[in-house]
């Protein structure tokens, strides 16, 4: 088993706390503080009824608007994780790509009638134009846009940037979070090891010195898992968590009671969790708990 190391997960809450079980299965700590915030726009529905729904994001299944007779629609989502959740949420024909918008293009074009009508659910800045690439594809389809991402303030990552220095690695899932985070790392000029969902979320990283981008082989949670699992930490150049957990005891002690506060004001967000699919809450221990 590889050495622990403490990870601050940047993912948006609820799904943070999905990457920090399954860190924790590999023997590590996370920080589970969110660099985007999630907040649902209202939107009641698309301008067009759809015959097949879109999803890139788990988050976008949380705010579909409810409409039982959707329930049979056949769902097309980029990969397993937002398959997952859409099955949870009811829906009885969920197809999955292999986690890349492009698959998942792929995959519609197969698999709707040229007379039918695509709704993409997502975000008001979606990754890639799915929406484009279904139209030049000779399919009807609309971004109907369910949910937004805000930034955290500065305020709000306080406590993360002043622990910077206990942290061994940045786990980054989006590209939008990657650019967030990584202009945090710049400023505060940290140096360390940032592990990456896909290609386009490892890109903000390359510009920012003193830090090493490791990239999944799948754009997906297993596949990012795995990587961090097999991964060994060179013997130079690294701060071990068991150098930040012999840190003093006050440095200890404030830290975590800051670490708290964050990651309990995030999981009481009401914009941030549905309880249709969300894990169930808990609260985050203090990262250097034994």
């Amino acid at each position: 088993m590889p050495d622990p190391m403490l990870l601050w997960v940047t993912r948006s809450s609820p799904f943070n706390l999905r990457t920090r079980r399954g860190l924790a299965e590999l023997g590590h700590r996370a920080i589970t503080a969110p660099v985007l915030h999630i907040r649902p726009t209202g939107i009641i529905a698309p301008a067009t009824e759809p015959s097949a729904i879109a999803i890139t994001s788990g988050h976008a299944v949380h705010y579909l608007p409810p409409r039982e007779s959707w329930r049979s629609l056949p769902v097309f989502t980029v990969g397993e994780h937002c398959a997952r959740v859409a099955r949870e949420c009811g829906y009885e024909d969920v197809r999955s790509a292999c986690g890349a918008v492009s698959e998942l293009r792929d995959l519609i074009l197969g698999s709707v009638s040229r007379f039918g009508h695509v709704v993409h659910f997502g975000a008001r800045e979606p990754a890639g134009d799915l929406v484009g690439d279904l139209r030049r594809g000779g399919l009807s389809a609309e971004l109907s846009v369910v949910y937004e991402s805000i930034e955290a303030t500065s305020e709000q990552l306080k406590a993360v940037v002043m622990g910077l220095a206990f942290v061994d690695a940045i786990v980054v899932h989006s590209p939008r979070g990657a650019r967030v985070a990584a202009e945090m790392v710049r400023q505060a000029r940290w140096h360390g090891m940032v592990f990456s969902l896909s290609k386009a979320c490892a890109e903000p990283f390359e510009r920012v010195p003193g830090i090493a981008v490791e990239t999944a082989l799948a754009p997906t949670e297993g596949s990012l898992m795995d990587l961090i699992g097999a991964f060994r930490a060179p013997a130079f150049g690294r701060r071990s968590s068991g150098q930040a957990l012999h840190g003093s005891a006050a440095d200890r002690d404030g830290l975590n009671s800051r670490l708290r506060l964050v990651v309990s004001n995030d999981l009481r967000r009401p914009d941030t969790v549905d309880n249709r699919s969300a894990p169930p809450p808990e609260e985050d221990p203090p990262p250097f708990a034994a």
